[in-house]
């Protein structure tokens, strides 16, 4: 009798050692580390993301890791002419002037134009660039600019999705799905991983953006209609409307639901640029 109650007070011993390791691990390792315990992030893309949801924490730690910081201070070794094919650059600087210094997400601009160029180097601005084609990404890791970068594409909803591209001989990339079926043969076609835009926002730690330059090549009509609004609060928003196929009523009208004014067009009638109304006093 006394062996069997020694036996179970040794039991009972380990079983409490281990219950207090157990709520040590809880409470302060996985606290600390920021993500559950239960689980370690996998940034293996096509196996593990695709398919989660924007807000996802696991997507969240992963986009964290593939957003590369700015590089330290170096001289720019981009050109002057590195701007806007259309002069959209200056009116973004014109309508943002009261907001200096401030920052922006720019998404698909290519390695030799950008809308958020003039805010940067004028009026130390700072943000982060997203570009799907590894050949332009490669130009903006060479080239210094004051920004972070996230060599990736952007979602037409609220989910993580697969899509192929076709590279263009010159540079950029364009979704496949947005081509007609003429255009396709003759180019190199690549699978890419692409999140949704509000995943980016909450992984750089901003919901707050100055200016949002979309420039996706494909659906960006879908992709301000998949972000949540009410939990977002963007100032500015340059979008191009046609890409064969006109997108214009569709961009009107989810800014116009939101709040937003459109103030200037440029290309003629293919970009729109629209600013964020001042809220109503009750």
């Amino acid at each position: 009798m006394k062996l069997t109650m020694q036996y179970f007070g040794i039991k009972t011993i380990i079983a409490s050692i281990s219950f207090l390791g157990a709520m040590y691990f809880l409470c302060f390792v996985a606290w600390d580390t920021q993500k559950p315990f239960w689980t370690s992030v996998n940034c293996n893309i096509s196996e593990t993301l695709v398919g989660l949801h924007q807000t996802d924490p696991k997507l969240i730690q992963c986009l964290r890791t593939l957003i590369i910081d700015p590089p330290k201070p170096s001289p720019y070794c981009l050109a002057e002419n590195f701007r806007s094919l259309y002069e959209q650059d200056k009116i973004i600087v014109e309508k943002m002037a009261n907001l200096s210094p401030g920052n922006f997400i720019e998404i698909g601009s290519g390695s030799r134009t950008s809308n958020t160029f003039l805010l940067e180097r004028t009026n130390n601005w700072t943000g982060l660039l997203v570009e799907p084609d590894e050949r332009s990404f490669a130009t903006y890791l060479s080239c210094h600019r004051n920004v972070s970068l996230l060599n990736s594409c952007i979602s037409r909803d609220q989910y993580v999705e697969r899509t192929n591209f076709i590279l263009h001989k010159g540079g950029g990339s364009r979704a496949t799905y947005s081509l007609p079926k003429r255009y396709l043969p003759g180019f190199k076609h690549v699978a890419e991983t692409c999140f949704p835009l509000y995943s980016i926002m909450l992984a750089i730690n901003r919901t707050n953006i100055g200016v949002l330059s979309l420039k996706s090549g494909y659906e960006e009509d879908a992709i301000l209609a998949s972000l949540p609004w009410d939990k977002v609060n963007i100032s500015l928003v340059a979008v191009p409307v046609t890409h064969f196929v006109d997108r214009g009523a569709a961009v009107r009208k989810t800014l116009t639901r939101n709040n937003y004014e459109v103030v200037a067009l440029a290309m003629g009638k293919f970009d729109i640029i629209a600013v964020k109304k001042p809220e109503r006093k009750p």
